[in-house]
């Protein structure tokens, strides 16, 4: 959601900047955003790798 909200607000900030001779937005908020989505993607997959694996256990349970 942070994150979400961040990218939103850079968005607003950049287009309002198009049509000025404005300094562009740091790099700095840049790759913190960068950073969070990579982590994001990191979570997702490790994720899905548990539930894949969850998914072969309960495969494995005895049928009731």
């Amino acid at each position: 959601r942070e994150i979400t909200e961040q990218y939103r607000a850079m968005s607003g900030v950049m287009a309002s900047r198009r049509d000025r001779d404005v300094a562009p937005v740091g790099t700095t908020e840049i790759a913190r955003i960068q950073n969070a989505i990579s982590q994001a993607e990191e979570d997702l997959k490790q994720i899905d790798a548990l539930n894949a694996q969850a998914s072969r256990l309960e495969k494995k349970l005895p049928a009731k």
